[in-house]
């Protein structure tokens, strides 16, 4: 009897220590890996160079930060970059991430400066979206009763802090066209 006790005492306080190491590994590279998967999946998908200053997530809080993004032109485009953004927030109900409707609570993009360049019959914005994975249209709802409706997302709130576009040709024959707007809001997207 003693030796079946001591073996499940063994094994509980194995299991707490290693409960504690993952707690300690994710509290300490959660992040890390979050900021370098976001920047190897968006170079993977846009097929052009992503930096990200840093990236913070919440699981519990349903929270996630983004700090510092650079999406990089295509080759061949004056400007080094496409777009920039200083800061992007998202709060979402954390009980609705395991559900089929997340309920996002706020969405807040901070700083976005935007450069859009003519090239020919083409542009740098068209290029990194041709790039993207082709998909399938999306499945219609069902209006059948019982029926699943494919995942959805709401949005309460979304704002957008200063943001800048400019626009201009490749070759900057005729410049840019620089236009700033300050904020804008937008509640129950759904």
């Amino acid at each position: 009897m003693k030796t079946g006790k001591r073996i499940l005492v063994s094994f509980v306080v194995v299991l707490v220590v290693l409960i504690a190491v993952v707690a300690v590994l994710i509290n300490v590279f959660g992040d890390r890996a979050l900021k370098v998967g976001i920047e190897r999946g968006a170079e993977h998908a846009l097929k052009v160079g992503v930096r990200l200053n840093d990236a913070t997530l919440s699981i519990f809080g349903g929270k996630l930060n983004l700090n510092g993004l650079q999406v990089d032109n295509p080759q061949g485009y004056q400007n080094p970059q496409l777009m920039t953004l200083g800061n992007a927030f998202v709060a979402a109900d954390p009980r609705s991430l395991l559900s089929d409707t997340v309920q996002i609570e706020r969405i807040q993009l901070d700083n976005v400066s935007l450069t859009i360049e003519q090239k020919g019959l083409s542009n740098n914005l068209q290029e990194i979206l041709n790039n993207l994975p082709k998909s399938d249209a999306p499945a219609a709802p069902s209006d059948k009763p019982g029926k699943k409706t494919p995942y959805q997302r709401i949005a309460d709130q979304w704002r957008g802090g200063q943001r800048q576009t400019a626009a201009g040709t490749g070759t900057g024959r005729y410049g840019q066209v620089a236009c700033r707007a300050h904020y804008a809001d937008r509640y129950r997207v759904g």
